[in-house]
């Protein structure tokens, strides 16, 4: 079931030239997570842009 859940970004790490690492702080996630699985991610409180970005979990730490 889909949960809306505010989350804090610690920080935004360039792997690659297209890809990013980002560390998120989110708990109530966190408690649920599995590697592999997928986050819709929003920015910010507009609709611009209109649709969320798929996240893959690569690591979590529960607590």
């Amino acid at each position: 079931m889909a949960e809306l859940v505010k989350g804090l970004l610690l920080e935004n790490e360039a792997i690659g030239e297209d890809y990013f690492r980002l560390e998120v702080s989110a708990p109530s996630l966190a408690r649920q997570a599995q590697p592999g699985q997928f986050v819709q991610l929003k920015c910010g409180e507009t609709l611009d842009p209109l649709l969320r970005r798929p996240i893959s979990i690569h690591r979590y730490e529960p607590e």
